[in-house]
């Protein structure tokens, strides 16, 4: 087994070429390619522990958060637009510093205090468990959720794919374990 990372459209591309037998990544409905859902990953507001929005005692609700220096992801971009509505279905405007292509960076500049961020859980385990971060809901309603596919050519059937599927539905988040 190979394991390569890379940015989602690179990924996309060696899979169509037959450079690679399948991807587990997001869901992006692509009709082209053949997708089985394996595991749902949470989206969580993520803070720094000494952040101000976690002093108040109560979740904030969404006009406190939007006054925020939020960092967004533009490997977000699946869900991104769901967390805009609720700001917007509130009449605010979300407080957008910064965009950035990876996850990955996204939360190393929460970590270093430049801002807050929606982020999936599964790509912060290990700061949610030590404590480096927090996870916190402004409101009950924002329930959203990141689908993650074992994804393949229609007309190759991957190696492996039930394994795969299997650990992937097995695994538990952070969320689910605390």
């Amino acid at each position: 087994v190979e394991i390569v990372t890379n940015m989602p459209d690179a990924l996309l591309e060696l899979l169509r070429r037959e450079e690679c037998d399948f991807l587990i990544t997001q869901s992006y409905g692509l009709p082209d390619l053949t997708e089985t859902p394996v595991y749902q990953d949470k989206i969580s507001l993520i803070v720094p522990p000494d952040h101000p929005l976690l002093a108040r005692g109560m979740p904030p609700d969404f006009s406190q958060v939007a006054l925020e220096p939020i960092i967004c992801s533009s490997a977000m971009s699946n869900y991104w637009e769901s967390i805009e509505s609720h700001f917007r279905a509130r009449g605010v405007e979300p407080n957008v510093v910064l965009s950035v292509d990876s996850v990955e960076i996204a939360k190393n500049m929460v970590l270093q205090g430049l801002g807050i961020a929606f982020l999936p859980e599964l790509a912060l385990e290990k700061e949610l468990i030590d404590g480096s971060l927090v996870s916190i809901s402004p409101v009950p309603e924002l329930k959203i959720y990141r689908n993650i596919s074992l994804i393949h050519l229609p007309w190759k059937e991957p190696p492996y794919r039930d394994i795969f599927t299997e650990a992937c539905q097995q695994y538990k988040s952070w969320s689910s374990r605390v």
